[in-house]
């Protein structure tokens, strides 16, 4: 089973930050770290109050059908970062007392953060 190393995760970050800035996620204080979760490549985990995120490559590469490669390893931080864009929505979810001014605030800040990547693409 391959591993990933730090030069992975050095790419891994550099793909996030470039990705959390391209998305105008300045408002979370995010680590990229290497850490064992076993069947998959990568994780995002935040706290909504605290706004901070850790995004974590594995060190145990086990995708059989996506090998081990820095494509991969920048395709996966794309993905984990894209996680944090709906970050607040998700946590709304598991919030017992929520305001409809919150839940409208988190649609609200992904929408446009996905807007602002998507108005730079030429329209064919």
């Amino acid at each position: 089973m391959p591993r990933t190393n730090q030069k992975h995760l050095e790419a891994f970050e550099e793909e996030g930050r470039y990705w959390i800035e391209e998305l105008g996620l300045k408002d979370f204080e995010v680590a990229f770290v290497l850490e064992d979760h076993p069947g998959i490549r990568g994780q995002m985990r935040n706290d909504y109050f605290g706004r901070n995120a850790v995004i974590t490559l594995t060190r145990m590469w086990t995708d059989e059908i996506i090998p081990l490669s820095m494509q991969a390893v920048r395709d996966s931080a794309r993905h984990e970062v894209i996680e944090l864009v709906i970050a607040d929505l998700v946590s709304l979810l598991y919030l017992p007392f929520k305001t409809e001014d919150q839940v409208a605030h988190a649609r609200e800040s992904a929408v446009k953060r996905i807007e602002k990547v998507l108005e730079r693409i030429p329209r064919g």
